[in-house]
Order: C-alpha cells, then structure tokens, then sequence
C-alpha cells in the first residue's frame, strides 16, 4: 500500500524542467534580450528618424524641460534618462536606456503569455523568438518611439489579462492606472483603451477567486494612480499639465484634397498638409505647420473638407485601414527582399484573424477583450492620419494571442 501510495504521489507531482529551471530560465529572459540589444546597439549605425525626439530629449537632460509642446513628450523623457546618466556620451545613454527597454519589452511579453496560462518553457521559448522582432530589436540604435509605443501597450494587455482571469489587486489595480497614465501621456488615443480595461476590471470583479475589494476601490485605484502618473510625466517634460497639441495637425492630414494620394504613395498624409493649405490660400513653413497659433485653420480646413467632400470621405477610411495594415515601404520597395521581410512582417494580423475565426466557439471574454483592444486601437488613425509604423504594437497584440489560443 506505501509503494502504491508513493507511486500515486510520483504521478501527480509536476515534472521537473531540467532544461529551463527557474534560474536559468530567469537569466535567458533578461541576458538573450540584453545580449542581442547590445550588438545591434555596438555594431549598427545609430540614426535619427525621428530628429525631433532627440532634439527634446537633450533639451531636458540639460535644461531641464522640453521647449515645445506639438509632439508626445513620453519617449523623449525615457531618452534623456540615459543621456543625463552619460552626459559626456549621449548617444552611448540613449542606447543603454533603449536595451533596458528591449529587455524590458521581452518580460513584458513572457508575463502576458504565463497570464494566458502559457506552459513556462513554451512562454520562454515564444519571447526569446518575439524579441528578434526587427521592428523592435534596430530600435535599439534609433530615435523613434515604435518599442515605446509597443511596450506600453504591452503592459495594458498584460493588465487587462490580470484582471480578466485573476481578479484585481491593490497591486495590479496601481499598475493599471500607472500604465495607462503613462500610455495617455504619450499616445492620447489611448484614452479608448479605457473601455477595454473597464471591461477586464468588470469581469475580474466578477470572478469567485478575486480577493475582497469594493467596487469604489476597484475604480478608485486606477483613476488616481493614473492620474497622479499622467501629472508626474507632463510636470518633468513642461513644468505644467498637458498634452501634445499635434491633434488638428493630425486631423488636416487625413481630412484634404491630397490625403489619399499622400497615403497611398507616402504611406502617411503629413506630406499633403503643406500643399492643401496651399490650394486653400494659406502659404505655410514646416514651423509655422506646427505653431498652436495654427491649430485652429487645420481644425477648420478639415472640417469643411468633411463637410463638402462627402464621396471621398467615404473612401479614406478604408485608405487609412490599408496604409496602417500594408507593410512598411517607405525605404524599402515591396519587390526588395527587404520590403518581402517587411511583407512577412505585416502578416500577423491577418493570421490572427483567421485563427480567431476558426476558433471563435472557445474564444472567451478575454479574447474578447483583445478584439475590442485592437478595433478601439485603430479607431484614431482612421479619423485622423495613419501610417504602418503605428502597426507594430497591434502585430504584438496579435502574435501573444496567436501564441496563447494556438
């Protein structure tokens, strides 16, 4: 009887990893993202796509604020960490901030695969082969925000399956609302994001297993600490609250008689905003574009383009739709074997739109949750501007749900 009792307990305890144990696995999650960060930051060539971003970046480690308010300030304020660490070697800074990110990216990707209840090692394996995404891993060496942006709704997802299948927490409930403060401060389309997440927060308060939280705590938790993080953020990058005022800019380039063809041929409708306003009567600089004092006549100018041009506003929703999803030509062409990488790249989102469509009968409220997550996601760019680099944290979205249903 003490032998079948024994077996019986060998049969039911879990088989030990010995490839992967918890050590191990821990150092492969943080130093395989690290290592591969570092080279690409040691062995290419550091760029600037984004000049604007850097210019802030400097300005706020050595003066202490960032002198304009037309673009988001959050991924200059992460920048000029590293070049206040290395004052002497910026770009050095600006690199070492940007591994950081990259590894942070790569837990953020294991923890929302272990959240989906993905096995360990399989969850490991699946963020080891995510993080050489090239869209992520050359960010390293280069100004722009796109591993931002990735990892920060990242960490939104990560919430919103914590709270839809454990149930929230004091803990998970402030690092909701500091995401999402975070997330507002940078990206302001975030603010949609706020249904899919009252969502997840319904149905985690609905679950036996959460703990005992009242629905005024529930709420209040993430209200205040987001606040209190979107505040924090503003106060370090202008000494004031407030919010990129890029908004009619945005809106003038998807609302005018160049958009689509801007779209289509630029993969984004900024190049149609000079020579619009042109055809309007309004001679303007690429300064004077981003003036405050401009705001207004692009509000106006897209608004009665709206207004007057009803046919073509029927189509450039379905324009838009298309440029954020095609692949990323802009440097390379599509016949290149880098513009097909980029092709192979763009085909997350229609896999996990078939998978979701074959699998729609055990689909349940967190993929749900997911589903509305991208729809609320690419809302904004359909009513105002797109481009396929905003694509690239929707691809993320889709490839952790591919992995978790498959």
């Amino acid at each position: 009887m003490a032998c079948n009792n024994l077996a019986m307990r060998d049969d039911q305890a879990p088989e030990p990893n010995p490839l992967l144990p918890r050590r191990g696995g821990l150092a492969l999650l943080l130093g395989v993202p690290a290592l591969c960060a570092t080279v690409v930051g040691c062995f290419t060539t550091f760029s600037r796509p984004m000049g604007g971003y850097w210019d802030d970046a400097v300005a706020l480690a050595q003066h202490g604020r960032i002198p304009q308010d037309f673009t988001p300030a959050g991924y200059p304020e992460l920048v000029a960490l590293g070049i206040r660490v290395l004052p002497s070697h910026p770009q050095a800074g600006a690199i070492a901030v940007q591994v950081l990110l990259h590894v942070a990216i790569a837990v953020t990707l294991y923890l929302c695969l272990q959240a989906w209840s993905v096995p360990p090692r399989r969850a490991l394996v699946a963020t080891l082969l995510l993080q050489l995404h090239p869209e992520l891993l050359l960010s390293v060496n280069k100004i722009w925000d796109v591993a931002y942006s990735t990892e920060l709704l990242l960490l939104l997802l990560l919430c919103m399956v914590m709270l839809s299948r454990k149930g929230p927490s004091i803990a998970l409930l402030l690092g909701t609302g500091i995401s999402f403060g975070f997330g507002l401060f940078e990206r302001p389309n975030f603010l949609l994001l706020a249904l899919p997440l009252a969502i997840a927060l319904w149905a985690g308060m609905r679950s036996p297993r959460r703990p005992q939280i009242s629905w005024p705590v529930a709420l209040a938790t993430p209200i205040v600490s987001g606040i209190a993080a979107f505040v924090l953020c503003s106060l370090i990058a202008f000494h004031t609250i407030d919010l990129p005022h890029n908004g009619p800019y945005n809106l003038f380039a998807g609302h005018n008689q160049f958009s689509r063809a801007a779209l289509l041929a630029r993969l984004n409708g900024e190049p149609s905003i000079l020579p619009a306003a042109q055809a309007d009567g309004h001679s303007l600089s690429e300064e004077q574009a981003h003036a405050d004092e401009t705001g207004p006549l692009f509000t106006t100018l897209a608004k009665d383009f709206i207004r007057s041009h009803p046919k073509e506003e029927a189509i450039l929703p379905a324009v838009k739709l298309w440029t954020l999803l095609r692949p990323d030509t802009k440097v390379h062409k599509l016949q290149s074997g880098q513009g097909m990488f980029k092709l192979l790249l763009a085909l997350a989102l229609p896999v996990w739109l078939v998978l979701l469509l074959l699998r729609r009968k055990s689909l349940d409220v967190t993929h749900g949750i997911f589903i509305l997550t991208a729809v609320v996601y690419v809302i904004p760019f359909l009513l105002t501007n797109a481009d396929p680099r905003f694509r690239t944290p929707l691809d993320f979205l889709a490839l952790v749900q591919i992995i978790a249903i498959w």
